[in-house]
């Protein structure tokens, strides 16, 4: 099978600079009625989907380059700080979302790459062993660097078998979340069960009539 470098398959990106990141004081002195975007950090890289969790849409100060940042349906999200490694792809680009600078992005070429066919792979034991021996330290914090990033081996199957691959992978991972969703509600149903037999009031035997 061909392999090929990681940063052959698009345009390889760090996240929205520090210094466009918004500033309470900075928006209410310049205020925009431009878009609102969800900022994302590695703690929204959960599962080979992006999503924006739970964060709140931001106005970003006027002169944020939001085109060049704004992420795309096939994007593929990297975290390059702190381990373990993960990546996770764009299916749906809406709401807005823009990643910050301790994500990195590739935009991949869509006539060679599918975006979830890589996050897939980027988050094998297999690929997950080359990316541990690329961390160096920035700050006692472990950093993948771009260029080491744009150097990781990247098999690469025809198209029609990418998207094979990325459907089994989200089909599994849409199956593992119901299957704990289901675990979740089960364990707290037997919580519930337990913590009323402990509390309820103590049964009272009548006595026996002579």
């Amino acid at each position: 099978m061909k392999v090929v470098p990681l940063g052959t398959l698009g345009e390889l990106m760090q996240g929205l600079p520090h210094r466009f990141s918004p500033s309470r004081d900075l928006v209410e002195q310049d205020p925009t009625d431009g878009p609102a975007f969800h900022l994302l950090s590695i703690g929204d890289i959960t599962g080979l989907t992006v999503t924006p969790g739970s964060s709140r849409p931001v106005h970003l100060p006027r002169g944020t380059p939001t085109d060049r940042y704004t992420l795309r349906n096939g994007d593929v999200l990297l975290t390059i700080r702190t381990r373990p490694f993960r990546a996770a792809a764009v299916t749906d680009p809406d709401p807005l979302m823009i990643p910050t600078q301790n994500l990195a992005v590739l935009r991949p070429n869509p006539d060679i790459l599918h975006g979830p066919y890589l996050a897939t792979y980027l988050n094998t034991p297999e690929a997950q062993t080359d990316i541990n021996g690329r961390y160096g330290q920035s700050a006692a914090t472990p950093l993948l660097k771009l260029s080491s990033l744009a150097e990781i081996p990247i098999p690469l199957p025809p198209m029609y078998i990418q998207k094979q691959i990325a459907d089994l992978a989200l089909s599994f991972e849409e199956e593992e979340k119901a299957t704990q969703a289901l675990l979740a509600e089960r364990r707290a149903l037997v919580q519930r069960s337990i913590a009323l037999v402990i509390h309820q009031p103590p049964v009272t035997t009548p006595e026996r009539l002579l």
